[in-house]
């Protein structure tokens, strides 16, 4: 059926309709990057993870993200900026050790590394947790041109970081 929750790729791909405060459950480094992209479209995020910091699974240390965004400089020229440079307490907060048990009515019940259950209501939830291979759906392309390149999730699941180097990687090779 149809999912009753956004997930990242629906951020992306989609563009759905959220309220102004997000909960972003899901805390891995799509996660992070979903949560920097609401950020940077205006959007009030919290990011929630089980794990004990956000990202745990980045393969270069948080302060060197950089997100392919720019921001014009005071003096009129154009820099890339930082994906930290965005946050703030205002705008991106983080819950870490959160275990969710529930996502009903735009409202996240989680239970904290203390074991208190705690309930966190938003105007949209986005569900950014776990992925999986996609082999036979990119394997059903087989056939359909002379050479066939399988990247991204459909290669083993990724980040949209990895997935975005290796589809850059193989374009170069074509």
């Amino acid at each position: 059926g149809k999912a009753l929750y956004p997930t990242c790729k629906d951020v992306y791909m989609n563009d759905p309709e959220l309220g102004h405060y997000v909960v972003v459950v899901g805390g891995g480094i799509t996660g992070l990057e979903t949560a920097i992209h609401l950020v940077q479209k205006g959007h009030k995020v919290t990011l929630m993870t089980r794990q004990k910091e956000v990202g745990h699974d980045n393969d270069i240390p948080m302060h060197n993200i950089k997100m392919a965004f720019i921001t014009q400089g005071k003096d009129g020229k154009y820099y890339e900026s930082s994906a930290w440079s965005i946050y703030n307490e205002e705008t991106l907060n983080f819950i870490t050790e959160a275990t969710t048990k529930a996502v009903k009515d735009n409202a996240v019940t989680y239970v904290d590394a203390a074991g208190a259950e705690h309930t966190l209501k938003a105007d949209s939830v986005v569900i950014c947790g776990g992925s999986k291979k996609l082999d036979d759906e990119a394997l059903a392309y087989a056939g359909t041109a002379r050479k066939l390149y399988v990247i991204g999730d459909a290669n083993g699941a990724g980040n949209i970081q990895k997935c975005n180097r290796q589809a850059f990687a193989t374009v170069m090779r074509i």
